[in-house]
């Protein structure tokens, strides 16, 4: 395994596989806020910005991830485009 596949750089190339799949799902992700929010998210303080951005970073790379995996697995398929 070369150090282009582990670590910080991993993580960035997972992202730059999947622009398309990344960007309309962090739309959707960020946008999701749960309902027993006392305050929009958007008036939060800048720590818990940090905070919920790291988490939902953390979790676009997991399903990035996944979306990677099931496009190399239908190469032939509409997938390769998103």
């Amino acid at each position: 395994m070369s150090w282009f596949g582990s670590g910080i750089t991993g993580v960035l190339l997972v992202f730059d596989r999947t622009p398309l799949f990344f960007y309309v799902t962090h739309l959707v992700l960020y946008r999701v806020r749960p309902f027993y929010t006392p305050i929009p998210l958007f008036l939060t303080d800048l720590p818990t910005t940090i905070v919920f951005w790291l988490v939902g970073l953390v979790i676009l790379w997991r399903l990035c991830l996944r979306y990677e995996k099931i496009k190399k697995a239908h190469p032939e398929s509409l997938l390769q485009y998103i």
